[in-house]
């Protein structure tokens, strides 16, 4: 070998193209083989420090052959033959893989092209076969790959051939196997080669395709029925000769079962790890705006504490809340107040620097952490920057939306030294922030007392509403023209623990704060329904009452989940009434109008509640699908000390008829104000002076009491 050079290629024909590329292949084998040691004392060959075993080609190709041929014969000549040829195929595609790394880690070859192009070249020097390889081969590291290649001479069909034996099918099984070894071991890609013509089959030379395991079977019909112009003088294409169909071997087609196995477990393993780095994503963010959750905040919060710690330097905390995000919500609906939070997120994370991290806690919450700050004024002037990211108005579905944020700020270690303290205390803040309307308010001790109070009523409120702890009291409502009772109104109180019976004007505001309204309403249309049932079973033949929030009505799953209720209760619709605060319905009171209207035609009642303290328009509430007004309570119990009060109240009963409304007044307290509302003719009147609100047992005892004409 060592005549052989490097400025031409002797052991094998390529396309130009491939040229430069085998003969630096070439010349890493020609140094390989001329590292050759021969020691026939100890029966050994050693090439570069590996002992060659020599193996005759008869032994191999011919004799091999029908040994195992033999010892299958009772299982027919086809599967013999096929058997013998699995076990070539598989020791020699072994040995192709094993060379192939002996001889790229002895040499240093990296780049896989000239790994793989180092392949024909070793087969020539080891006196396999000289390689023809044709134009049209495209060794491409993918599932393109197809390489189509010729041995004039193969040491295996010479075997057959010079003993004058003629096979009926391809007989270089080694050739194929340990050349398909070798290119997979050189591109980590599962290759295969299938020979299509061979000499000792009566073709003019042997030729062989390798491809993927899921691609031979194509490449090798493709070949076989429109041969090829690459070269000169071709013959027919085919396994047997010429026209004859190509079958691919058996052992082709366990490696493409094994291939497509291999695939279908990488695709497996691939979604299993997309799925799990999924599940991942979503346990650790939110799933609206993207951010961080509360969870991530506080496993970066604790990491961020430790680091500044070490540094010795503050870090700060800044916890966020939205002003009048519910009106946009109770207004416009979960789609928009949706949109509202990813634009807010987005501004959010232009607002910080790369290396602080905004997250989204839950509702119309946020926070932001500065990992490193210069001091109280530093972390001052990061709130001001989020403030004013915040001032231009946004515009979702052509709404143009105006909402403001209160920042409350902590630092570590001043205000705390680990992450549920500094977390509480950037609460604290934001809460007197939202108080004092100062837009941010560096944490203090001195408000904490009154703040860790609120933080703790929301959750006990929490509980209260998981466990059903809140109850509801029950006010009658007068017909004014019958004198009858007609009705109850469900209002909810809470029975704390520690604080006694609580209204709703000290609850309701921090069930809305902190996203338990849902729950909450859900529990009160629950029990006001079944106490409903109880009272209209034993004889008292009225309706109930529930006030729902604007928010709630928009839920895509209410009106589900309220058919489902009354259901339950085996009462029909129109035996409750809905009823939504005035104020909810601003600026945009025909948003809900559809929702109410459907309800409607399910049978239920609608009530616009506390009318006159909203300032709705008049045109939105000509068109809002409504049964009745309630005249807000405040101008009801101003009648009787102020003119303008009397004005309103009658202006309001004149304005509800003329919309074809019945009038309810709420705030009755005396007989003279009862007499006054029935001479206007008001419809309906709730208060002090009709019946207190009081538990179901009491109001249910006294009802049955009554006697005509309140009953």
């Amino acid at each position: 070998m060592p005549g052989v050079g490097t400025s031409s290629l002797r052991t094998v024909r390529v396309p130009p193209a491939f040229a430069p590329v085998f003969l630096r292949a070439q010349d890493y084998v020609r140094r390989y083989f001329l590292q050759k040691e021969e020691d026939p004392e100890k029966s050994t060959i050693r090439i570069s420090g590996e002992r060659y075993i020599l193996v005759r080609a008869a032994s191999m190709s011919v004799e091999f052959v029908d040994l195992v041929t033999s010892l299958y014969a009772d299982r027919g000549p086809s599967e013999a033959r096929a058997v013998a040829n699995n076990l070539l195929f598989d020791l020699a595609h072994a040995l192709g893989k094993a060379d192939a790394r002996s001889f790229q880690a002895k040499m240093g070859v990296a780049d896989p092209i000239e790994k793989l192009s180092a392949g024909p070249i070793h087969f020539s020097f080891a006196g396999w076969a000289f390689v023809d390889i044709l134009p049209e081969s495209r060794p491409t590291p993918d599932e393109g790959y197809f390489l189509i290649y010729d041995h004039p001479f193969s040491f295996e069909s010479d075997a057959w051939v010079s003993r004058g034996r003629r096979s009926d099918g391809p007989v270089c099984i080694m050739n194929s196997g340990y050349s398909s070894g070798w290119c997979e071991e050189s591109f980590g890609l599962p290759l295969v080669a299938a020979e299509i013509e061979c000499l000792a089959a009566g073709g003019s030379r042997c030729r062989f395709v390798m491809a993927p395991p899921g691609r031979i079977e194509e490449h090798v019909a493709r070949c076989s029925q429109t041969g090829t112009e690459q070269r000169p003088n071709p013959s027919p294409v085919g396994l047997s000769g010429a026209g004859e169909r190509v079958t691919v071997p058996e052992f082709f087609q366990r490696k493409r079962l094994e291939d497509e196995v291999r695939k279908h477990q990488e695709l497996l393993e691939r979604r299993v790890e997309e799925r799990t780095a999924a599940l991942e994503h979503q346990a650790l963010h939110d799933g609206l705006t993207g951010l961080p959750n509360r969870l991530l905040l506080h496993d970066r919060l604790s990491q961020a504490l430790l680091t500044a710690s070490r540094l010795k330097t503050p870090l700060a905390l800044l916890f966020m809340d939205l002003d009048r995000f519910k009106e946009v919500n109770d207004t416009f609906g979960h789609h928009v107040g949706d949109q509202l939070l990813q634009q807010v997120g987005e501004r959010l994370r232009q607002a910080v620097r790369a290396a602080d991290s905004v997250s989204r806690l839950g509702g119309d919450e946020f926070a932001v952490l500065l990992p490193r700050v210069d001091g109280v004024a530093a972390a001052v002037t990061a709130a001001r920057r989020v403030l004013g990211a915040l001032e231009s108005p946004f515009v979702v579905d052509a709404h143009v939306l105006d909402v403001g944020a209160s920042i409350g700020i902590a630092l570590a270690p001043e205000h705390g030294a680990d992450s549920e303290t500094l977390m509480r205390r950037a609460d604290v803040a934001m809460y007197v922030a939202k108080e004092t309307h100062g837009g941010h308010a560096v944490y203090s001790a001195e408000q904490d007392h009154h703040s860790k109070s609120r933080l703790a009523l929301r959750h006990e409120l929490k509980a209260a509403v998981e466990s059903s702890g809140l109850l509801l009291h029950y006010q009658p409502k007068l017909d004014l023209r019958t004198g009858a009772v007609c009705g109850l109104e469900a209002l909810v109180r809470w029975n704390h623990p520690r604080h006694g019976l609580l209204s709703p004007e000290v609850f309701l505001p921090v069930a809305e704060r902190s996203g338990l309204m849902e729950g909450l309403t859900q529990r009160v249309l629950a029990e006001a329904l079944g106490a409903c049932a109880l009272w209209r079973g034993s004889g008292l033949n009225l309706g109930v009452a529930v006030n729902v929030p604007a928010r709630g009505l928009q839920d895509a799953q209410f009106e589900t989940r309220l058919l489902r209720l009354l259901a339950y209760a085996a009462l029909p619709p129109d035996c409750l009434t809905l009823e939504i605060a005035e104020r909810s319905l601003i600026p945009d009171g025909l948003h809900i109008a559809s929702i109410l209207e459907r309800l409607r035609s399910l049978g239920l009642r609608v009530s616009i509640d506390d009318f006159g303290t909203g300032h709705a328009s008049l045109v939105n509430l000509k068109d809002l699908p409504a049964d009745e007004i309630k005249i807000d309570g405040r101008f009801i119990r101003g009648m009787a000390r102020s003119a303008s009060d009397t004005l309103l109240a009658r202006s309001a009963i004149d304005l509800g008829h003329a919309f074809g409304r019945t009038v309810v007044a709420e705030g009755v307290e005396d007989a003279a104000t009862l007499d006054l509302l029935r001479d206007w003719g008001c419809d309906f009147a709730q208060g002090y002076e009709i019946g207190r609100p009081g538990p179901l047992e009491g109001i249910v005892e006294q009802l049955g009491n009554l006697k005509p004409p309140l009953l």
